[in-house]
């Protein structure tokens, strides 16, 4: 990916498409001409936008002198996802009580969203500051909640006590600065380590090996936690060939696996 998208005279001639994760954002030393994005909050959105034209006197094709993006939104506007619902890496799902998910604060996102669609043309840095306050500052999220309603203050304050919960559990597995690191015992109970709080997504067992999307055959398939609320990962598992692809059936649910990934369709 550096070797393509080197941000010097390294680069190959003609062009390329690349479709990629956040990664793209803040790991890699690349310089492209045009971002096609979904929201997502307005620092972050700036990072990512930081990988158009990083280098100065670097050629570009015809019609990309100027850096572009596109930002992708829901079609139906954000309020629909204050049910908590989660769509897309925007909003929330709710698991025993609690809410996960990626980009929760919907505030701050329609903040964003009306930024993109009302200012066509953003300089950076010198708008840093602007772009961001605009979006983060607690002064325009209550103007926000006063011309919208307090359903939706209402969902950032359980959103933000939800994080405030997430804090004081992280506060009670902190390991003591005290302590050497040979008198923590490692558990020995096939305990997962985590790094991270997060919810933790079905995994579907097949009775037998299958040729995978990627030429090698697989026996299992992990779910994201947000498709796997009201699943039983216990209960027999379809495994279906469609093309390049698998069909994955576990009671009325269907999900499809192939190179992009694991996606679910519609209920056979």
């Amino acid at each position: 990916m550096e070797a393509a998208l080197a941000p010097d005279t390294r680069r190959r001639a003609g062009g390329l498409i690349v479709v990629g994760t956040q990664t793209l954002e803040q790991s890699l030393d690349i310089d492209a001409d045009h971002l096609v994005t979904d929201l997502c909050p307005v620092d972050v959105l700036l990072q990512r936008l930081g990988r158009l034209h990083r280098r100065a006197g670097l050629h570009h094709p015809p019609g990309f002198e100027a850096p572009s993006c596109v930002v992708l939104a829901p079609e139906a506007g954000l309020e629909p996802l204050l049910a908590p619902r989660f769509d897309n890496g925007l909003g929330a799902f709710e698991t025993n009580g609690a809410w996960s998910g990626v980009y929760m604060d919907l505030s701050v996102l329609e903040l964003t969203r009306r930024l993109v669609a009302e200012r066509r043309e953003w300089t950076i840095p010198e708008q840093n500051r602007l772009l961001v306050e605009s979006a983060l500052h607690e002064d325009r999220i209550e103007t926000l909640h006063g011309a919208l309603g307090d359903h939706w203050r209402g969902y950032r304050e359980r959103f933000l006590g939800g994080g405030d919960a997430k804090a004081q559990a992280a506060k009670a597995v902190l390991l003591s600065t005290r302590r050497t690191f040979g008198d923590e015992a490692f558990p020995d109970d096939g305990a997962a380590i985590r790094t991270r709080l997060g919810a933790e997504g079905a995994r579907l067992t097949f009775a037998y090996p299958v040729m995978g999307p990627f030429g090698r055959e697989i026996t299992a398939l992990t779910l994201p936690a947000h498709w796997s609320q009201g699943l039983d990962p216990r209960a027999p598992v379809t495994v279906e060939p469609a093309g390049d692809a698998l069909r994955v059936g576990v009671g009325d649910r269907w999900f499809r696996y192939d190179r992009r990934g694991v996606g679910s369709v519609r209920a056979a």
